[in-house]
């Protein structure tokens, strides 16, 4: 594959794909996008002290900015992941923290592979919106992004301006509990919004109008859907008692999903729902 292929690829994909390896740790990181460790071709955090494995984190980048496209098999990595991605690191300034290692720069020794969070609980609410003000502040500091547009890229992450207008057209009602009056939903990213990229950011059918209670739900990973509309719950909910308080019916189908809502399904399912 030739480098041409990773000319628009941007910081925000690639530090989407070294947060998704900090969440799941290296084993899990490269089951989940099938990829091969790596020799000598390290992504280095030099502020954490933390190295990736450089081609994973290419093939991460590109999926997160092309969801419906995959590396070619003939792409192998090495020289080609290690020059697309100091570009990337150069063109954002970031290249005093972020840099890769090669067969001749090595790593240092003293640098380890970040852990991932604990595989027994959810994120809390704290730490999420932790990393929602990261990613804010990132968003605001990156001078290749138009003010305007960062406007209502903040405002998506609240489920407000142009985001909320874009569901609006395809969403008309909560599908869970079928609530309708607009002042009582939330639009909610389904691919998170950190995770997604600008475009995304502000995405209709990276939307859907939930009830408050539902949106907590979604967001935290306790309950997601499959294409076709079947309510799933995670195993981290044991108490019954909470379906039966709100009047929903576990095993409830709420409407198939269209194809452009499944792509950002899928992430969800795999990503941030609690199995």
């Amino acid at each position: 594959m030739a480098i041409e292929d990773f000319s628009n690829l941007t910081f925000e994909c690639v530090q989407m794909a070294l947060e998704d390896f900090c969440r799941l740790g290296r084993r899990k990181f490269l089951k989940e996008w099938g990829r091969s460790s790596s020799r000598d071709y390290f992504v280095l955090d030099h502020s954490r002290q933390q190295k990736f494995d450089a081609k994973a984190i290419l093939g991460a980048a590109h999926k997160f900015q092309n969801p419906i496209l995959n590396l070619g098999s003939n792409y192998h990595g090495g020289d080609e992941t290690s020059r697309a991605l100091s570009r990337v690191f150069e063109q954002s300034e970031t290249s005093d923290r972020f840099t890769v290692s090669t067969n001749i720069h090595r790593a240092p020794t003293n640098y380890h592979f970040p852990s991932g969070l604990s595989a027994t609980q959810p994120e809390d609410i704290e730490s999420i919106e932790k990393a929602n003000d990261k990613h804010e502040s990132d968003l605001v500091g990156n001078t290749q992004i138009p003010e305007l547009e960062k406007i209502q890229l903040i405002k998506a992450r609240r489920g407000q301006g142009t985001f909320v207008g874009q569901v609006r057209r395809i969403e008309k009602q909560c599908r869970i509990t079928g609530l309708s009056p607009r002042e009582h939903l939330r639009a909610s990213h389904i691919k998170l919004w950190r995770f997604s990229s600008p475009s995304e950011k502000l995405d209709g059918n990276n939307g859907l109008l939930l009830s408050p209670h539902v949106d907590h739900r979604f967001g935290r990973g306790y309950i997601s859907f499959t294409d076709d509309g079947d309510l799933l719950i995670s195993r981290q909910i044991t108490n019954n008692e909470i379906w039966n308080a709100w009047n929903i019916n576990p095993k409830m189908n709420v409407g198939s999903f269209s194809a452009k809502q499944a792509v950002y399904l899928k992430f969800h399912r795999a990503r941030v729902f609690e199995k």
